[in-house]
């Protein structure tokens, strides 16, 4: 599965780096979160992870396979990628209320409909 997010007034792909601002150290923060939330399902028992998931989750991180939602940024991770196959492709979404004070909409990529 693969997401492209693309800028609508040029017409070219964007990748999660451009939705923060400068010296945002993406990267480090979209891992954190999603180790936060694979932790947070597994402990809740709703998903079950591969045993090494945090390495999974750095080798497999994708910073152009995501989309924007409603809700936040959304990155998939690919069938076996830090999962089993019963679990399918999975999302990690990190939502916009923790991350706010680090987005950027220079290039108007983040403009949602109200």
């Amino acid at each position: 599965r693969r997401a492209d997010t693309w800028n609508l007034e040029t017409g070219y792909p964007i990748t999660a780096s451009e939705c923060f601002r400068r010296g945002t150290r993406v990267r480090a923060l979209c891992l954190a979160a999603a180790r936060e939330q694979c932790r947070r399902q597994q402990e809740s028992s709703l998903a079950v992870y591969h045993p090494d998931f945090s390495r999974r989750l750095r080798r497999n991180l994708n910073l152009r396979n995501f989309y924007l939602s409603e809700k936040g940024i959304t990155f998939y991770y690919n069938i076996y990628e830090i999962a089993p196959y019963v679990m399918g492709p999975v999302e990690i979404t990190l939502p916009y209320e923790i991350m706010s004070h680090l987005l950027s909409d220079e290039k108007g990529v983040l403009i949602m409909n109200s």
